[in-house]
């Protein structure tokens, strides 16, 4: 709370910067009061407040810099959580951090379900009527280390590139337009955006068991030529090793980071996705530790290609952690009530690979907070466990 106290010391003649802060906290105060919010402290409440209301004070104090009456203040949270992290460095070091169990964990998730703005509403289970929430309950426990809970000041830019690889177009024998994936070219943005990045996280996965990628028939083309049939995993590999000569080629390594997330499991029960493929009404994690879903093939095909990379890679390796989490989906909570009616229609696709939000991937960013703070220093490769 000292920055917000800090964000009100008024003096003789208030700037337009404080008017404008003062006017902000009573109508936030407003909305915040008449919202309905689901059974979450009060601590988490007002946490969640006083973060948007620092925020804003960011934004107008950026705009007007000159502003003789602006305050700087350092958050004695942040100093804390950066004292934390340094003792926690070497804890880190020796610990896997990707091998672990769900916990049960009564603290509040870190940021109110609902309530972020970047959340599509196709995720946000809280706004779409999920009636339970046990899911948000669960905590992440490596086995021999704990992963540190905090924030960071950081801009992020997110490209979506569901192959890696470009998507595009060719003229069949009749002159149509037949869409194609370029398994030799890199996604266009991917090559614009990176330069000035101290971190850089990609993924590919869930894209490539599509019905079409799936099935591989004339689909997938090299230079001129449209391969009639190509075995998905071949393709797959092509269009990694095609990343991963570009990330050699163009990322300096000295300065920028390059993580890779691995596969995040799905839960279909009694069918595919478009088959009446089903997850809800589960509502806890599987507790049996013993249990695998199975590896994906396409982890295994990651794992080679990044290994023979002269680029080190930062390889988080979520697959396991979520093989636990069936209750984890937004199932048929990706759309809103008025939408999917009071019942779930039998014919209704649910969704059972994508994730609610707040939910498990938030634990996949304490991850990444983890592995940066132990990548800080000059550390050997096993140190991360999960590094190759």
């Amino acid at each position: 709370m000292a920055d917000l106290k800090n964000l009100f010391l008024l003096t003789k003649h208030p700037s337009t910067t404080q008017i404008l802060l003062m006017s902000l906290f009573f109508i936030s105060l407003f909305l915040l009061s008449s919202s309905p919010l689901p059974d979450f402290s009060h601590s988490l409440i007002v946490s969640t407040f006083t973060s948007r209301l620092l925020t804003a004070a960011n934004f107008f104090s950026s705009s007007s810099a000159s502003d003789s009456n602006t305050i700087y203040s350092v958050s004695p949270s942040s100093i804390r959580v950066n004292n934390e992290s340094k003792k926690m460095d070497k804890e880190l070091t020796s610990c896997d951090i990707f091998d672990g169990a769900w916990v049960s964990d009564d603290s509040d998730p870190v940021y109110l379900p609902g309530y972020c703005p970047y959340v599509e509403d196709k995720f946000n289970c809280f706004k779409n009527g999920r009636p339970d929430s046990g899911f948000l309950r669960h905590r992440w426990q490596p086995h021999g280390c704990s992963v540190p809970r905090s924030d960071f000041e950081c801009s992020i830019d997110f490209i979506k590139s569901p192959f890696l690889v470009q998507e595009s177009e060719v003229l069949d024998a009749y002159g149509k337009r037949k869409e194609t994936l370029r398994l030799d070219v890199i996604q266009e943005p991917i090559t614009k955006i990176y330069r000035n990045a101290d971190i850089v996280v990609f993924n590919t996965g869930h894209w490539w068991t599509h019905q079409k990628t799936n099935e591989g028939k004339d689909y997938f083309q090299e230079g001129d030529r449209v391969y009639e049939k190509l075995e998905v995993k071949e393709a797959y590999t092509k269009a990694l090793r095609t990343w991963a000569d570009w990330v050699d080629s163009n990322i300096n390594s000295t300065r920028t980071r390059v993580f890779f997330v691995g596969y995040s499991s799905s839960h279909f029960r009694k069918g595919a996705w478009n088959a009446g493929g089903q997850c809800d009404g589960e509502t806890r994690p599987i507790e049996n530790e013993t249990y695998t879903g199975g590896y994906p093939w396409m982890m295994k095909v990651v794992e080679s290609v990044i290994s023979d990379m002269k680029t080190p890679v930062f390889y988080m390796n979520i697959t396991k952690m979520t093989w636990y989490r069936t209750d984890g989906h937004p199932s048929v909570y990706r759309q809103p009530v008025e939408v999917r009616g009071s019942s779930p229609a039998s014919g209704m696709f649910q969704d059972c690979s994508h994730w609610c939000l707040p939910g498990v991937p938030d634990s996949w960013n304490q991850l990444l907070y983890a592995t940066l703070l132990v990548s800080r220093g000059s550390l050997p490769y096993k140190s991360l466990g999960s590094l190759l």
